[in-house]
């Protein structure tokens, strides 16, 4: 499925995303999520890796990295505990 433009949101990136493209491929292994790129707010946004499990336990191995995201409260409970942590500290 080609992406062109949309906006979105899901349950590991909790933050809405505009102006969406790149690629998800769904196979019978999950689903894999290629170049995706977007926008949250005016910061750039990249998430590329797979998702495969059920819905009730979902297994991810994602990429996902921003240019100028504000640390806002939103932003840090997005993030892994660990890279919260840290966040916290700066």
């Amino acid at each position: 499925m080609q992406l062109r433009g949309v906006s979105l949101t899901a349950p590991f990136w909790p933050l809405r995303l505009d102006h969406v493209t790149g690629r998800v491929v769904l196979g019978p292994e999950g689903v894999e999520l290629r170049g995706i790129r977007g926008y949250h707010e005016r910061s750039a946004v990249e998430i590329s890796g797979r998702l495969w499990g059920s819905t009730r336990r979902p297994w991810y191995d994602l990429a996902v990295s921003a240019r100028a995201l504000p640390l806002s409260p939103a932003v840090r409970r997005a993030m892994p505990r660990m890279s919260s942590r840290r966040a916290s500290r700066l």
